[in-house]
């Protein structure tokens, strides 16, 4: 599946440029090309390249447009950063302040957050190289840029709108949504985004407003069970227990299995949501 070659790309790219940064530190510090650890890290930048290489196929493959949120900021930053010079970046870095480390911050920023939200990311890359291609172009153009502005939507039947509308601002681009026939920037009287990223256990979900303390009950309540569980299983693992004892302790599994169903059917409810 696309999306989720996607998601490992992106993960592979942060890495990459981890990987990348520190090999730089060490190479402004001295640091020969024989040394053990610029090897290593050569090697494993090989592996990691091969890797990006071979997933950009496969997606290419699928002909999907790959595109980021503020990418043209990214770019531009980078830019800057480039007249400088590695080692004056690296000094600026060590010192936190002057124009180049608020470049460098800058542009981490983006990365981090575009990073924190790869998922999103990934579905709304997938969803709109699925679009009319007008549209699809113009919509590049604007996420690239990092603001929708007025975007004309009404070639899109009304899911598709509501999904737009819902991708884009999960993935960083804020837009309000016109039932008539637009995406915009600024707020029209009709529909905000009210959806709020709420951990859900290990995993991330997209709720309404005002399911917040339901889901956080829930969780609450999720990780009592199941840590009462995990304890009566040790438990059970060293003594004998009584009748009464093993029927609550077989009750206590029935709650449990029952809250991750309940966790699961949320779960799913978010997977269907980019489907």
């Amino acid at each position: 599946m696309a999306l989720y070659e996607m998601i490992y790309l992106m993960e592979l790219n942060k890495k990459k440029a981890e990987c990348e940064f520190k090999k730089g530190y060490l190479v402004m510090k001295g640091k020969g090309i024989d040394d053990a650890q610029i090897v290593a890290f050569n090697h494993e930048l090989a592996e990691i390249f091969y890797q990006i290489s071979a997933l950009e196929k496969k997606i290419a493959e699928k002909h999907i447009l790959l595109f980021y949120p503020n990418e043209d900021k990214l770019i531009e930053l980078g830019s800057e950063l480039e007249k400088f010079g590695p080692e004056k970046i690296y000094q600026a870095i060590e010192k936190k302040n002057g124009i180049v480390y608020e470049f460098f911050e800058k542009k981490g920023k983006i990365i981090k957050e575009n990073f924190e939200k790869r998922k999103d990311i990934a579905a709304l890359v997938e969803f709109v190289n699925l679009l009319p291609k007008n549209m699809m172009f113009e919509l590049i153009k604007k996420i690239k840029f990092g603001e929708i502005g007025e975007l004309d939507v009404s070639t899109i039947n009304e899911k598709e709108k509501i999904k737009l509308f819902v991708l884009l601002n999960r993935s960083g681009i804020t837009c309000f949504l016109d039932l008539e026939k637009h995406v915009l920037s600024s707020y029209t009287k009709d529909i905000k985004w009210d959806e709020v990223k709420v951990r859900l256990n290990g995993n991330y979900i997209w709720i309404n407003q005002e399911k917040v303390d339901e889901i956080k009950r829930f969780e609450k309540e999720l990780t009592k069970i199941a840590n009462l569980v995990q304890f009566k299983n040790a438990e059970r693992q060293i003594k004998t227990f009584t009748p009464d004892e093993e029927t609550q302790f077989k009750d206590l599994q029935i709650a449990y299995l029952a809250l991750i169903r309940k966790r699961n059917a949320f779960l799913e409810e978010e997977i269907g949501k980019n489907e």
